[in-house]
């Protein structure tokens, strides 16, 4: 597991512990139009931040097997939560799917 740790000068009256669940925590250290990210409004404001990665997530490291053992993709999560919904009936709501033409199924040329 990465945590980074920032604390401020004075004493802070509560850390707050700020984790993603997919991506990296540096989405926490900015925004694409150059603004401070959350981490940084946080600290300035006299709170101590631990901003983490989860093994296996952004810049912490793999580990195989154990308490944070990772699945790899399998190649139809983008079917079945995105593209050919209708198809896999995760949800009640799956056959008013109508964001995509077509199947969503890959083309194999």
């Amino acid at each position: 597991m990465y945590v980074d740790v920032h604390i401020p000068a004075a004493d802070a009256p509560h850390p707050i512990i700020m984790v993603t669940r997919h991506r990296s925590a540096t989405t926490y250290f900015g925004t694409p139009d150059g603004r401070e990210g959350w981490a940084q409004y946080s600290c300035a404001r006299l709170y101590a931040v631990y901003v983490v990665d989860q093994p296996g997530r952004g810049r912490s490291g793999y580990s195989r097997g154990g308490l944070w053992a990772l699945e790899g993709a399998d190649g139809d999560g983008g079917q079945r939560r995105y593209l050919s919904q209708a198809k896999y009936k995760l949800w009640p709501q799956a056959h008013l799917h109508t964001q995509w033409p077509g199947s969503g199924a890959p083309m194999i040329r």
